[in-house]
């Protein structure tokens, strides 16, 4: 099942997958693009929002997907693939070799940003985007959803996106993964103050984090005593709160999961 969109004025088919697709989906959004297609010559944008890929219902409905893409990509300036997964950014890299259109891939985080990118007619008015980045993505060897759990009553995580081995659209190789992980997280998404991180159980138990910590700078002393003092339950004080000469309140701990943090306010 696909939630779809023609924005006339811009230009631009939003779509959204929702339910396992259907030779009837495509059928439905042909019928709606086909005629403003031949009015004006073809889309500018196409905006894919897709949380996790549902798969296809039957062999028919995955024969008339790739149809649909063979006959409208080359009247398609530019899609957009918003997914907060990994494989976004394969997307944008394999797909660029089979379609004419141009492919960026966003973050749910960007999703405005995608639609005014999408919707852009001129390249003057395709607003620059962000350069590399980098963004800390933690293994927890099976404790993936009890971290993530952890994090949210301790710090207020949001969780933007969660997919299990089970949900990929690719399976993994026989022999990747342990016995038993088709039910573990194979992709997390999730944001702590505006910072947003990645996280996964990996493909086996055990995994250890080393060589580095987390820092977490918060803006009073009362709250850094909150956030120390949850994020250090169960887990082990490696430099109690006190004042440096950096800050007024700093301290280190690795919490119950192994992931070091260090908590200081802001000078």
């Amino acid at each position: 099942m696909i939630d779809f969109t023609l924005d006339e004025t811009n230009s631009v088919l939003h779509v959204r997958p929702k339910e396992a697709l259907r030779d009837a989906d495509f059928e439905a959004i042909s019928l709606a693009v086909d005629p403003f297609i031949q009015r004006t010559g073809g889309l500018n944008g196409l905006l894919l929002e897709v949380a996790h890929f549902p798969g296809w219902e039957n062999v028919a409905a995955a024969i008339h997907h790739f149809r649909f893409v063979r006959d409208h990509h080359r009247k398609i300036k530019k899609i957009a693939i918003v997914i907060d997964s990994p494989l976004g950014s394969v997307a944008e890299n394999l797909v660029s070799h089979f379609v004419s259109a141009t492919i960026k891939h966003f973050y749910f985080s960007k999703l405005e940003e995608a639609k005014v990118w999408v919707a852009a007619t001129d390249r003057k008015e395709i607003p620059a985007l962000p350069g590399p980045s980098i963004q800390p993505y933690l293994f927890f060897g099976g404790r993936c959803e009890e971290a993530l759990e952890f994090y949210r009553t301790a710090l207020g995580a949001e969780i933007v996106m969660l997919m299990h081995y089970k949900d990929s659209p690719e399976p993994a190789e026989p022999g990747v993964l342990q016995a038993g992980f088709e039910d573990k997280v194979m992709h997390a998404t999730f944001r702590i103050e505006g910072t947003t991180l990645m996280a996964s159980d990996g493909c086996h138990e055990g995994q250890k984090f080393s060589g580095f910590s987390l820092s977490f700078a918060v803006t009073t002393e009362a709250e850094a005593d909150r956030v120390f003092t949850a994020l250090a339950n169960g887990g082990q004080v490696t430099m109690p709160l006190a004042k440096t000469f950096w800050s007024p309140r700093f301290g280190m701990l690795t919490d119950c999961f192994g992931v070091g943090w260090m908590v200081s306010v802001m000078a």
